[in-house]
């Protein structure tokens, strides 16, 4: 399994992206008290599960739109362990407060349920989390983070196609996803991602640059678009 995290960090009413690598072991540790409960597509792991288990139908709903938006369908259940506090959450991810949620492979790690209710954010971050879990479902070994983020960022539609950025080479975008210095920093590599993958797919067409997650980008999607 790649030893990399998903995270979708919040900032004001923008949903956006990073991935940075698992610092140890014990993040992948989930607490002893948790229990779980089943759906036919999920799998809740709360220490309550009964509270919690409202936003089965919820994400049951939206991993359905986002598949008919990506073409694909997961196949397998996805796994939703959901902290019972937020420093419980930073503890164990080892991610600010600001984060809401992280993605790794089909495991899906959220904030607390009632916070990202109140916040009005708890569709938008399982929509993004599960198109990445879609994305890595397809996603090869080696693929860049940026075309992974631009994706997914391209299939929310949390960037409008005609937000500007400041040309980032790929290289330099790949550097920023994987450490960056700065909350700034990694929105303008968010943004320049998106607007890289944007470019290729109304070039070459959806289904073909989707098809490069798993085959690997030709020389000219890696040096330039």
């Amino acid at each position: 399994m790649r030893a990399y995290w998903l995270i979708a960090i919040l900032m004001g009413s923008c949903l956006q992206v990073s991935t940075f690598k698992a610092t140890s072991e014990a993040q992948a540790t989930r607490p002893q008290n948790w229990q779980r409960r089943l759906s036919q597509r999920f799998e809740l792991e709360s220490i309550a599960p009964d509270q919690d288990a409202f936003v089965l139908p919820i994400a049951g709903r939206i991993l359905k739109e986002d598949e008919d938006t990506a073409g694909w369908t997961y196949p397998s259940r996805v796994r939703l362990q959901v902290f019972a506090t937020l420093d419980e959450f930073r503890d164990t991810t080892g991610q600010p407060g600001w984060v809401a949620a992280s993605t790794r492979g089909n495991t899906i790690r959220l904030q607390p349920l009632s916070q990202l209710r109140a916040r009005s954010i708890l569709e938008s971050t399982m929509r993004h989390e599960l198109f990445h879990v879609l994305v890595e479902s397809k996603a090869a070994a080696g693929t860049p983070l940026w075309l992974r983020e631009g994706l997914v960022l391209y299939f929310t539609g949390e960037i409008a196609a005609s937000a500007s950025t400041e040309p980032i080479g790929a290289a330099r975008i790949e550097a920023i996803l994987q450490r960056p210095r700065s909350r700034e920093e990694m929105e303008r590599a968010y943004a320049a991602a998106y607007a890289r993958v944007a470019h290729l797919i109304e070039r070459n067409g959806l289904s073909t640059v989707i098809g490069w997650l798993a085959r690997g980008l030709p020389a000219a999607a890696k040096s330039g678009v």
